[in-house]
């Protein structure tokens, strides 16, 4: 949900403290707006705030639902659609921008009397959710359903997954995307490919996230193998969702 402004109660303002404050990072080409480091750092403060606020909120919820049994069977899933970015000028999640800080969302299923903790690091997607679901209900999973299920559940964890996050709002629903930003996640590598926007060539950046979990240091023109193989993916893949909606001369 979009909660904008972030307005936190009285007790949780100031709960951070300043030295937690994120890396000060340079605008970005395709940014679309031009927040200084001070006011992005001022929404960011604002945004934890909420967050604990909620959070505490969300706990009551739950002993609630400890204490009547609910939970004794039910599933509870908490996830989200996306994050909110605060760097390099851009401030929310309406951008062209898809670094970590959009794309990185939590995922946590909370099983009926699940009284023990199980950490998974393997890339998922919300896409997993309905085959997931569907596996718990012990209903047939459609061939449509793109996702899968999510280990833990029956599923396993692959390391070689890849996952396509992408911002495409200005195309048209039925017409090949010629505008937005596709991303390719695989390991710890991060590839994105800004396309069609105007006053700007396509670019290509490549990130390594285990060593540079900032994305500060693009290395699409220096790891020349990992963003040959990445680029083609990513082209192979925008070109097969694109082939439905082609039309001929």
């Amino acid at each position: 949900a979009h909660w904008e402004p972030y307005s936190a109660r009285k007790d949780f303002v100031g709960m951070f403290p300043e030295e937690l404050k994120s890396t000060d990072k340079p605008r970005h080409p395709f940014a679309a707006s031009d927040f200084s480091d001070q006011s992005l750092r001022e929404y960011r403060r604002e945004y934890d705030e909420f967050i604990a606020d909620v959070d505490e909120e969300f706990g009551k919820l739950l002993f609630s639902l400890e204490a009547s049994g609910v939970l004794d069977n039910s599933y509870v899933i908490v996830t989200s659609d996306h994050g909110e970015l605060f760097e390099r000028g851009e401030q929310g999640h309406a951008t062209a921008l898809m670094f970590a800080p959009v794309t990185h969302i939590p995922l946590l299923i909370s099983a009926p009397g699940q009284k023990t903790r199980s950490d998974f690091h393997s890339l998922t997607s919300n896409l997993d959710l309905l085959p997931t679901l569907l596996q718990i209900a012990g209903q047939e999973i459609p061939d449509r359903a793109e996702g899968r299920i999510l280990p833990g559940f029956g599923g396993t964890e692959d390391a070689s997954r890849s996952i396509f996050p992408m911002v495409a709002k200005d195309n048209a629903a039925f017409r090949p995307i010629k505008r937005g930003t596709f991303t390719l996640i695989k390991g710890s590598y991060e590839l994105f490919l800004f396309t069609g926007y105007p006053g700007h060539p396509d670019a290509f950046e490549l990130y390594n996230l285990a060593e540079d979990p900032d994305e500060l240091r693009d290395l699409f023109s220096k790891d020349i193998t990992t963003a040959s193989h990445m680029k083609d993916e990513l082209l192979e893949a925008i070109n097969a969702a694109n082939r439905n909606y082609q039309t001929k001369a």
